[in-house]
């Protein structure tokens, strides 16, 4: 049986049961930690009903049956006639994963393959345990008292198809109020009871509230989004235009258009940011599987899961957080054993937090595992010709760390399915390079490991510094500008045939823009270069000699042409306030690519 992807009423599952499987992810995983957490088995149990009871209504029967299987563990659960353990959340987990698979494929428009009869039948061994339990003779609870009411009225359908146009908070009150139907005892099943009219008259004032509530497609609100991109490289040009004027009112009212602009921009931007929390939920069963094949015991702690950013940035961060995590977990935390020989607990922590820090999102990956040997990265990193023996002589713990960014780099002797082939964490650092974005790495031996990352709150508009060189015009991110200080030729010395400036008690490399960008110039005269832009890549401060500084301006980045796809150091272009167009930098791809080619 295959799926209309038109169906509006399908659309909606998707969208409602998406919310929900994200929400499932995590508090089975917290189960097991908190076996005996009444409202955490009552919530996971209205999950499964939930999604059961919505593929009912769109018949679609595999689905039902597995999760109607898997719901009844839950009822023993919460009847206490069973317990959790490894093997029984082995089997849910197991189930959890089929009603994802099941899943997709209804959201692909596939036919559906039912899950195995195997764990159907081992689910319903397990609910059994329920029925028979309660029937012993020296059971002294009434059997009535542990019956649930498995059909689902027209009622309750009606109930689910109004409420999948609900967000998912008031999606998980509607559930809420059905829940208190459908789990009524066989004694007060008469719908007409008072306990159930109460519950249908809170599900017709959520049902109000509802209506309150508007889907959209994502596509409509990127449209709106570049047309503020737009309305800001507008409102840019007006406040150039007007600048030589002394006319009040004008300058009244550019001040009243840059109010309003601004005003919309954050109204939109807020439209479009979502909780990462939809990032981490998948976090904590990806921990506890790998743990469990690499024979290890840890635990995942999550914080600032409300933190909202750009949805874009929810996607886009999903691939490099997971090979963080699971680096963390294979390469982190060590085995039972080796933490109780360092007199440590035997099973690790994984701190992962995010928090907003101004106009960017603060990410952090933290470990208590054995932490990283910087003598073994320099060695891995020589053998493999990362590094020359000269530059491995003078690097800081900072950019020896910073190598395991390297293409190739591993410090696995052996190559399993998990690890040891040295490919991705340069994906991973790549992937966040594109999004604007930083990554850092702070290690003690013995002690664990850090991994800061810090990317814009949205991708659409961006923060620039403008700076001259010669007749053109360039963008810096201004989430890499340090400080920008007069450039003093006395202060530049030469190292190693590289351009080294003194910056107060440090010497870091000076890099002259227009050589780099502009090498056809006839008048390359550094003597014109007026100020040094401080940067920071990976953690390393870097000068950039310009020629002038045009002022800081939020710009909507255009990609480039065909022609110019792909040019390193180029990740766009935008329109200047005085309407000319200017490229910005890709600071980190600009220096990385110059560096390799004077390295040659």
């Amino acid at each position: 049986m295959g799926f209309d992807a038109d169906n509006e009423i399908l659309r909606d599952f998707i969208i409602e049961a998406e919310e929900v499987l994200d929400q499932l992810s995590g508090q089975l995983v917290e189960l097991e930690v908190q076996p005996h957490n009444n409202e955490l088995l009552n919530s996971i149990f209205r999950g499964f009903h939930s999604i059961k009871g919505s593929a009912g209504f769109l018949q679609i029967e595999p689905l039902v049956t597995l999760c109607h299987a898997t719901e009844n563990v839950f009822g023993s659960l919460r009847n206490n006639t069973i317990s959790v353990d490894a093997h029984l959340m082995d089997v849910i987990l197991e189930a959890f994963d089929q009603v994802n698979i099941l899943f997709s494929q209804v959201n692909a428009g596939m036919v559906l393959k039912p899950a195995s009869e195997s764990l159907i039948q081992e689910l319903n061994a397990i609910s059994e345990q329920n029925i028979t339990q309660s029937n012993t003779p020296d059971c002294n609870k009434n059997t009535d008292e542990y019956k649930n009411t498995e059909e689902v009225s027209e009622a309750e359908f009606e109930d689910l198809v109004n409420a999948f146009q609900a967000q998912s908070e008031a999606q998980s009150q509607v559930t809420d109020s059905l829940a208190q139907i459908t789990d009524s005892p066989a004694q007060t099943n008469s719908i007409t009871s008072p306990r159930n009219k109460s519950a249908l008259q809170d599900v017709k004032h959520l049902d109000h509230q509802l209506d309150q509530y508007l889907r959209v497609n994502t596509q409509r609100l990127d449209e709106i989004m570049n047309l503020v991109g737009e309305l800001v490289l507008i409102r840019n040009r007006c406040q150039k235009l007007t600048l030589p004027l002394k006319d009040e009112a004008t300058s009244k009212s550019i001040g009243h258009l840059d109010k309003v602009t601004q005003a919309l921009q954050n109204a939109v931007m807020k439209i479009r940011m979502q909780p990462i929390k939809k990032v981490f939920n998948r976090f904590p069963k990806v921990v506890r599987d790998l743990a469990r094949q690499l024979d290890k015991s840890v635990n995942l702690e999550l914080h600032g899961e409300e933190t909202e950013l750009d949805k874009n940035l929810v996607e886009a961060i999903v691939d490099p957080l997971i090979h963080l995590i699971r680096n963390a977990v294979d390469h982190g935390i060590e085995l039972p054993a080796a933490r109780k020989a360092a007199h440590k607990p035997p099973s690790g922590i994984i701190r992962l937090s995010a928090q907003q820090a101004g106009d960017q999102i603060h990410i952090i990956i933290q470990d208590d595992g054995g932490g990283m040997d910087p003598s073994l990265i320099k060695s891995k990193a020589l053998q493999k010709n990362i590094i020359t023996p000269e530059a491995a002589e003078q690097l800081s713990h900072v950019e020896i760390f910073n190598l395991i960014f390297a293409p190739g780099f591993s410090t696995k002797e052996t190559i399993s399915d998990i690890s040891g082939r040295g490919v991705g964490m340069d994906v991973v650092k790549n992937k966040l390079t594109q999004l604007n974005g930083t990554i850092e790495v702070q290690s003690t031996q013995g002690q664990g490991t850090r991994v800061d990352i810090k990317v814009p709150l949205t991708l659409a508009i961006m923060p620039t510094l403008m700076v001259r060189l010669a007749h053109q015009i360039f963008a810096l991110p201004l989430t890499h500008v340090v400080e920008i200080v007069p450039l003093i030729p006395a202060n530049i010395h030469q190292l190693a045939a590289k351009n080294m400036v003194r910056l107060r008690e440090k010497i870091i490399p000076l890099i002259f823009l227009k050589q780099w960008l502009m090498p056809k110039l006839e008048d390359l005269n550094h003597s014109q270069d007026e100020y040094m832009v401080i940067v920071s890549i990976d953690s390393q401060l870097i000068a950039l000699a310009v020629d002038g500084l045009l002022g800081q301006e939020e710009v909507l980045i255009k990609p480039l042409d065909e022609l110019l796809q792909g040019t390193p150091g180029i990740s766009g272009a935008t329109l200047t306030g005085e309407g000319q167009i200017a490229l910005v930098l890709d600071l980190a791809g600009l220096i990385e690519h110059y560096y390799t080619l004077s390295d040659k």
